[in-house]
């Protein structure tokens, strides 16, 4: 018998409590959005390309956790994470260098 394929795998950093999880992929580029934390407050995004693995591009640390996050693309790019909240929707506009950010 043949042995099992290997699965290669990577541990996405800062996910601990992950609740959401949205991933788009277009021909050049890959976006995922975690919402994770302790409470749901935080939302990691990861961004890759089809020759690069994924890696952290932004963290967004909320002061609520909303019920569920969208995201939206123009042709190859991410253009906003909306976090959809039970009183109001919240947009997040991302950038390409990496950072973190408080609302």
């Amino acid at each position: 018998p043949l042995p099992p394929p290997k699965l290669d795998y990577a541990k996405l950093p800062g996910t601990k409590g992950s609740i959401i999880i949205k991933a788009v992929e277009r021909p050049k580029k890959s976006f995922l959005a975690i919402l994770c934390g302790d409470n749901g407050e935080k939302v990691e995004l990861f961004a890759g390309t089809y020759r690069t693995a994924s890696g952290l591009s932004r963290t967004f640390i909320l002061p609520d956790s909303p019920r569920s996050l969208e995201l939206q693309l123009q042709g190859d790019d991410l253009v906003e994470v909306f976090l959809v909240f039970s009183q109001n929707v919240f947009g997040l506009e991302p950038v390409t260098e990496p950072s973190n950010v408080q609302l």
